[in-house]
């Protein structure tokens, strides 16, 4: 009878998950977990659901605990490579890919796997060589059609680009989230060819595949629940923690902005470090009716802060960057969406400073369109009037916090870094409480992964082609250009 149990609560989980409700899926798996520790399908679930949730560090202990139990399974290994590549650690994931090369030479995830790694290092040449006979050979899944699609764009090659995709996009049997990135890749070449209809109508075919509602009311709701309980008055009653280190540097904004231009300046310098898009600030956001044992959800559960909650919350985030940072005197927390997150940063962690990244509207809600941004984590981005709509809310909520807050802020224009990179960057130094050090002009020789949309970017010294990119597009932005509000200022 309990194998029997033990074999329903495995279709539930595996259900559970194949419908998107990772909670369920997971209070499933630790039932299991809790009468079979080492359950091979209840850690494969919950490993799939540290990855979909971002939690890479935890993704790659569920699975290497499934390899203690199945070592020859060369998907297993894959699975593990993707987690590694998650927390940027591209060695791991590329030594991963090979191990399940060596227990199937042709396995096509990780073959695909590995070739996508080493483009998005820069290793072209490996790349090319490893997809190249497959290609050749029309042996090619859709997988490796994307990453050998990338390098033919790069190699001057657009067109050759296009007849690839093309031919996979035919196929019946693709999957939701291959025949988007096939899409992505299909328009990212059409722009390349300077066929900019055609790239915008595949841009928009790529958008439409698996689009996630979008409620853009209740966003604008939520941003003035967030206002009205972060008031100046609200705040002055509210305790903040005691520990005013300047060990965090929070960057937010809107994606697209040249936020990891600036991580990657900052991370230069030898007394600093970029922790990337951390979740832990969210998470405590998250949590924080629990922690604070409060009867009503966030935000309004701020009126229950104390001080020793602020006290611990505020050490434990801390904590969490010192280990992050490895002795760096100031760290950077680059997780975007915490520009919602600033009114409970500035009590947990009242040292902190903060960048708020700004580019060209119209540039900013094109590029993420533009861009495979996770539908579940940005809903809004697969439609232009629902992009323009949330960049206002954004705008709103800065104008707040920089009316109310007295944490430390700074702008910085995207287009102004570009026109003048010495002299913004040194600003940004500035800011950050650190002397110049020449390296920072050279962020481009960082060792350091990036595995953000703007990987290939923070390769190569600044560009500006960047700039205006809208305006090959003009003829499809009406929504846009409503949304954000005609004549409106186009720098915020």
């Amino acid at each position: 009878m309990a194998n029997f149990q033990e074999h329903i609560l495995r279709k539930q989980a595996a259900a559970s998950l194949a419908s998107g409700n990772l909670a369920q899926a997971e209070s499933t798996c630790r039932q299991i977990l809790s009468r079979r520790k080492n359950d091979l399908t209840a850690l494969q679930v919950m490993g799939v659901i540290a990855f979909e949730r971002g939690q890479f560090a935890d993704a790659a202990s569920y699975l290497r605990k499934c390899l203690t139990q199945q070592p020859k399974d060369p998907m297993l290994h894959c699975n593990l490579a993707k987690a590694w590549a998650g927390q940027g650690c591209l060695d791991r994931a590329i030594a991963s890919f090979d191990k399940a090369l060596r227990l199937d030479k042709a396995h096509a995830d990780a073959v695909s796997g590995k070739a996508d790694l080493l483009e998005r290092r820069g290793d072209y040449d490996k790349a090319r060589n490893l997809l190249a006979p497959l290609v050749a050979a029309g042996n090619e899944v859709a997988s490796m059609a994307i990453v050998f699609a990338k390098l033919q764009q790069r190699a001057g090659r657009p067109n050759d680009a296009i007849a690839l995709v093309q031919r996979h996009l035919d196929k019946p049997d693709l999957g939701s989230s291959t025949r988007r990135q096939l899409l992505f890749v299909l328009a990212k070449a059409f722009e390349t060819a300077g066929q900019f209809d055609r790239a915008f109508e595949a841009y928009t075919q790529g958008n439409s595949v698996d689009a996630r509602p979008f409620d853009a009311d209740a966003y604008a709701q939520k941003i003035k629940h967030l206002i009205s309980t972060f008031s100046a008055q609200n705040l002055a009653t509210l305790p903040r923690a005691a520990d005013r280190s300047e060990l965090p540097i929070f960057v937010v904004g809107m994606p697209r902005t040249g936020s990891t231009l600036v991580e990657r300046i900052i991370d230069r310098h030898p007394k600093a470090h970029g922790a990337g898009e951390i979740a832990v600030m969210a998470e405590m956001v998250g949590s924080l009716m629990f922690e604070l044992d409060s009867y009503s959800p966030y935000p309004d559960c701020i009126a229950d802060l104390t001080q020793e909650a602020a006290d611990r919350l505020g050490r434990a985030y801390l904590d969490q960057l010192r280990r992050t940072g490895r002795g760096a005197v100031r760290v950077v927390d680059k997780a975007l969406r915490n520009y919602e997150n600033l009114g409970l940063i500035s009590r947990l962690v009242p040292g902190a400073r903060v960048i708020d990244c700004r580019r060209d509207p119209l540039d900013t809600c094109l590029s993420c369109y533009m861009q495979t941004l996770a539908p579940r984590k940005h809903p809004y981005a697969s439609d232009l009037r629902n992009l323009g709509l949330v960049y206002r809310q954004y705008e709103r909520l800065m104008r707040h916090w920089q009316d109310v807050l007295d944490l430390p802020m700074m702008t910085v224009s995207y287009e102004e870094l570009v026109a003048d990179q010495e002299g913004v960057s040194r600003a940004i130094l500035d800011f950050a409480g650190l002397e110049w050090d020449d390296q920072c002009l050279r962020f481009y020789e960082s060792q350091r992964d990036v595995m953000t949309l703007s990987y290939d970017q923070v390769r190569r010294p600044i560009y500006n082609t960047s700039v205006g990119r809208h305006q090959h597009f003009e003829a499809h932005l009406g929504p846009l250009k409503e949304a954000l509000g005609e004549g409106g200022p186009r720098t915020g």
